[in-house]
């Protein structure tokens, strides 16, 4: 798990938690962290910042609790079929392969340390 987001998800306010599924369960369009943290002002007086949704959807995705929840630059949705699924894994894997770049190159500058 990323740094951060286990020991957010360890303390986590279970409330602000099935709030954020239950607003991402019920849009049946693409929604906006913005949106998300909008919509908790307006119906339950929360906040929540930025990083906080971000790790309340990682959460939701990893316990298997919203796991066809998929996102791009526009927002998140709950895919509907196995061929968006498919884009979004193919989205993941060319993450991955872009942090992986980057991690390579810290490590030739590290070992290029004196």
């Amino acid at each position: 798990m990323i740094l951060g987001f286990e020991r957010w998800a360890e303390t986590a306010n279970k409330e602000l938690v099935d709030e954020i599924e239950n607003i991402l369960r019920a849009c049946p369009k693409k929604i906006t962290n913005r949106s998300i943290r909008k919509n908790l002002k307006l119906t339950n007086n929360q906040e929540a910042s930025e990083i906080k949704v971000r790790a309340a959807v990682h959460f939701l995705r990893v316990s298997g609790r919203l796991p066809n929840l998929v996102c791009d630059q526009d927002g998140y949705w709950l895919a509907s079929d196995k061929e968006e699924l498919r884009r979004y894994v193919k989205s993941l894997e060319q993450r991955i392969a872009s942090i992986n770049a980057i991690r390579v190159a810290i490590l030739e500058t590290l070992e290029a340390m004196p």
